[in-house]
């Protein structure tokens, strides 16, 4: 058993397709069968239960899964004690990152990277906020950028790097009363993390809305709040940077929204892999 095959069978686990695991890992479909019987044969037990129609763990393949996640931790950080200095980082990083993170930070930490470790290449997958953790906890992710919720789970390495202030927007000519009145139904964030912030604010402000019977990301309530479909709460950057901040209005509220808390993340580990441990270190925090 190597790091590779132990790689490679975390990437079919995940996927639980061999087509698809193939192409991720340049190897053939047959290549990638054989090191599955191999690895098999030397457990000593079926990893996959596998048909014409579908392929999925075994409970022996979810135990050995978590022992290769185990496997590559401790020789990433074998690695990093053995490297000891910092060297020139290669290989691949996993990076999750949310569309807003992508908007406000993702440059921002990317560009000294990329001056300084030009060989290191970037796998970016974004999506939403709160999928975050789970896609590191679950080793699809390698680093986290994300809003933060309220509480961070004990596994997770987190490090600010800024707060996106969340704006209050009515199509043009609408206003707070509209709300309040019900007049202007409200259009919740789907999936994301403002939604708890705003539900604070509506406690706070003692406001039950008509509610939009669907959700919508932070670029999409920019198209129905212009076309006149209700009012919504959106990063003060995804409102800056539309095309649409014309045909909308920024609500001076009485009392502001909390903000998104940014930054980066990793899954916690005693000793964190060379490259990780160096994105965690690269973060400068900005307001």
């Amino acid at each position: 058993m190597t790091i590779q095959n132990f790689k490679i069978f975390l990437d079919l686990a995940k996927t639980l397709h061999f087509g698809k695991t193939s192409r991720n890992q340049f190897i053939t479909p047959a290549t990638l069968t054989r090191l599955i019987q191999r690895l098999e044969q030397e457990v000593g037990s079926p990893l996959f239960e596998r048909d014409n129609r579908s392929v999925s763990l075994t409970t022996s393949g979810y135990l050995f899964r978590d022992y290769c996640i185990r496997q590559i931790e401790d020789w990433e950080s074998l690695q990093s004690n053995l490297n000891g200095a910092e060297t020139q980082l290669t290989g691949i990083v996993r990076v999750y990152c949310s569309v807003t993170s992508s908007h406000s930070i993702l440059s921002q930490l990317l560009t000294p990277i990329k001056e300084k470790h030009p060989g290191l290449i970037i796998s970016l997958e974004t999506g939403p906020s709160d999928k975050t953790f789970q896609k590191l906890l679950n080793y699809d992710a390698d680093i986290g950028l994300s809003a933060f919720p309220k509480v961070i789970p004990p596994d997770i390495q987190t490090s600010i790097m800024k707060t996106i202030p969340l704006s209050l927007i009515v199509p043009k000519g609408h206003n707070l009363l509209d709300i309040k009145n019900k007049k202007l139904p409200f259009i919740y964030p789907k999936k994301s993390l403002a939604k708890q912030n705003v539900n604070d604010w509506f406690e706070k402000e003692r406001l039950s809305p008509l509610i939009y019977p669907e959700g919508s990301g932070f670029e999409g309530i920019m198209t129905l709040v212009s076309l006149g479909y209700g009012a919504s709460v959106v990063p003060d950057l995804i409102v800056k940077t539309s095309p649409l901040v014309r045909k909308i209005d920024v609500l001076t509220l009485p009392h502001e929204i909390n903000p998104l808390t940014m930054g980066i993340c990793c899954k916690q580990k005693p000793i964190l892999s060379q490259t990780v441990s160096f994105f965690m270190k690269s973060v400068i925090p900005t307001d």
